[in-house]
């Protein structure tokens, strides 16, 4: 059984190239910029059972000594998984409402609803907030077409977004059909990670005249909401990286990074730039007990490795950094490399 405690921690490192130097001295003298190396742990080539950590070559002050980061050593019997990812563009979620075919009918409600679940960070289902697009038919819908009611409606959607300050959604129109598109963003990540919105959306035709008997209203099966696009967050974007830096950072550096006035660090960053693509290698791994009733302490290792998106011969240097831990840990434990042809 492993038990967290505080001394978990994650860890990143950042790279667009694995360094030729297999030393710990001639990497910091000599790799360059954003250069990234496996070695053991006594700063020689990595070796088969070698305890070893990781190296980043930086752009800092060499004369400081403050122009390389490292990571915690690593036993090599203490890694329980190795993985690596693929890059993958995230994926805006789409809805397309469907069904505007039927003539328009007399006094009734055509509505459009975005119901936002989760947005800016909340976790829980009850805190939520609806944008609502509409069009009210009178006694007579003589000129009155489809096309107009669906323009309506995304104007009406359009002003609820408006009124609420934010820019969460795109309203298109799309032949009969309404397409709601998330707008994917980039994050800040000291304020705004800026995370996928989760979203349903729910469309109606109901009549405004109440059944004078039962009081009962009418509603309509015309449309239909259906997820066109599934969203997803990708695998080693630009803004996940850069969202991931910033938490790293509260570990290695100081808590309040950019903050702790009067007395602050200058945090180094490396991956802020999101329009930069990235293959994702995992390490997870323990230490040993140090903390009485803590049996485990379990840490990751992340290491981000630059690639151009869509020129799999990029994937070499990724290649590369999982060739050196193959040759410290079980050849086994290590996954395939990635396609470079």
């Amino acid at each position: 059984m492993a038990v967290f405690s505080p001394n978990q921690v994650g860890e990143l490192i950042v790279g667009n190239a694995v360094a030729s130097e297999t030393t710990a001295a001639t990497f910091v003298t000599s790799a360059s910029d954003k250069e990234i190396k496996v070695l053991s742990k006594d700063g020689t080539a990595p070796a088969s059972g070698a305890p070893f950590y990781v190296l980043q070559k930086t752009s800092g002050s060499a004369s400081k000594n403050l122009n390389y980061e490292f990571t915690d050593v690593i036993g090599a019997n203490k890694v329980e998984s190795v993985t690596v990812g693929e890059y993958k563009a995230a994926v805006a979620k789409e809805v397309t409402v469907s069904g505007f075919t039927v003539a328009p009918r007399v006094n009734t409600t055509y509505e459009v609803l975005v119901r936002i679940l989760e947005d800016g960070g909340s976790l829980s289902v009850e805190n939520f907030r609806i944008l609502n697009g509409f069009y009210v038919t009178g006694n007579d819908v003589t000129g009155i077409t489809n096309d107009i009611i669906i323009d309506g409606i995304i104007s009406n959607l359009e002003k609820s977004q408006e009124k609420e300050g934010s820019d969460s959604f795109t309203f298109v129109k799309s032949g009969t059909s309404i397409v709601v598109t998330e707008v994917l963003k980039a994050s800040d990540p000291a304020r705004d990670i800026a995370d996928p919105v989760v979203f349903e959306v729910q469309a109606y035709i109901k009549s405004n005249n109440p059944n004078q008997a039962t009081g009962a209203i009418s509603v309509y099966s015309d449309l239909t909401a259906t997820v066109t696009t599934a969203g997803n967050v990708g695998v080693g974007t630009g803004k996940g990286i850069a969202n991931y830096e910033w938490f790293t950072k509260g570990y290695k550096y100081e808590v309040y990074r950019d903050t702790g006035y009067p007395a602050n660090f200058n945090t180094p960053y490396y991956a802020q730039d999101q329009t930069k693509t990235y293959n994702v290698i995992n390490i997870i791994y323990f230490s040993e007990n140090n903390v009485v009733g803590v049996e485990k302490q379990y840490k990751q290792l992340t290491i981000a490795v630059e690639v151009t998106a869509g020129d799999v011969s990029t994937n070499a240097a990724t290649n590369a950094v999982l060739a050196d831990l193959r040759t410290v840990i079980s050849s086994t434990s290590i996954p395939a490399d990635l396609a470079v042809v």
